[in-house]
């Protein structure tokens, strides 16, 4: 009985990371969530002053990536929403894709709209997405955990 009662107190409080994504009518989980951080655009028709940091979610069978437009060129992802937008403005991404594997082939497709939602507390981020990708699927999810933080500089 002793065993059984401190079995069932535990003192691990830490987050698990993890998550789910559908698309085409399939659910995929999502076990991994990283970002490289490719510091702030040189580009002079970019009148933004934007930084970019790639933000990957992933798990077997399934990689999905957004480009993310950030104001601060020294800083992590800061929360909020995330736009889809074909310009480099803070809190938008301009980029992203779906990678699947069909068939045993690997299947990328654009995505062509939608929103990037990250809440940011401490170490902790959820992120939540619904796109519409190439072919006018929908792909939605969503993520809790840790990121892999990579400087790309």
């Amino acid at each position: 009985m002793l065993a059984l009662a401190l079995g069932a107190c535990s003192n691990d409080d830490t987050p698990k990371n993890g998550g789910s994504a559908s698309y085409d009518g399939k659910n995929y989980e999502l076990s991994i969530g990283s970002m490289e951080y490719f510091g702030a655009r040189y580009d002079a028709n970019d009148v933004n002053n934007t930084a970019v940091i790639d933000f990957y979610l992933e798990s077997a069978g399934i990689a999905i990536w957004f480009e993310m437009n950030v104001a601060d060129p020294n800083t992590e992802i800061p929360g909020g929403p995330y736009l889809f937008a074909n310009t480099h403005a803070a809190n938008t991404f301009s980029n992203g894709s779906i990678t699947t594997i069909v068939d045993e082939q690997e299947q990328e497709l654009s995505i062509t709209a939608g929103t990037v939602n990250v809440v940011v507390s401490g170490e902790n981020h959820a992120v939540s997405f619904s796109c519409t990708v190439e072919g006018g699927e929908r792909l939605t999810g969503s993520y809790k955990g840790t990121l892999l933080w990579s400087d790309e500089r």
